[in-house]
């Protein structure tokens, strides 16, 4: 779990660039280069004569004239890697506003569209981000390469013990860190 709490407001400025430049790297780059590890390479979309493109990271719409390009599976992949890093760009501007609200809503999102579009999340990752959402989290997704594994969440300091009770008592599996 990531928490929001008196820890962020100790950055100086340089230091939140540091974090946000990392973010922003971390994010752009990975899936990027997920895409190309998770698709099989008949499913190419960084083909070059299909999109005119070397990453799918220059892409900033997924506009009719892509759509027609690619068949269902390589648009299902190429929705995901486009509108993810649309949602990177947009989080950096949240966390530079001290937007945690809209921060935490893209975190959701992102999960929901690695459950839906690049359908790398499991029953139990999902159950743990609806409820951590449910609980009132301002956002929460699966974090690693998918496939099982941890969720990160948002979530202000002062609510983190109740929201472990919440989840033990919902899925008596759930570890934390």
């Amino acid at each position: 779990f990531y928490t929001l709490g008196p820890a962020r407001k100790n950055l100086d400025n340089d230091q939140k660039k540091k974090y946000l430049k990392l973010f922003e790297e971390y994010f752009l780059k990975s899936f990027s280069s997920r895409l190309a590890e998770y698709t099989n390479p008949e499913i190419n979309v960084n083909d070059k004569k299909k999109l005119n493109v070397n990453y799918l990271c220059e892409i900033k719409e997924l506009n009719n004239e892509i759509q027609k390009k690619l068949t269902d599976d390589e648009l299902q992949i190429a929705k995901h890697v486009i509108l993810e890093n649309l949602r990177v760009e947009k989080g950096k501007s949240f966390l530079l506003q001290n937007d945690y609200d809209s921060f935490g809503k893209l975190m959701t999102e992102s999960h929901l569209s690695l459950k839906n579009n690049y359908e790398v999340s499991t029953i139990n990752l999902d159950k743990l981000v609806d409820l951590a959402n449910t609980f009132g989290a301002l956002g929460s997704k699966l974090t690693g390469a998918g496939f099982g594994g941890a969720i990160v969440t948002l979530i202000k300091k002062d609510l983190v013990h109740d929201l472990k009770k919440y989840i033990i008592k919902y899925y008596s599996n759930a570890k934390f860190l």
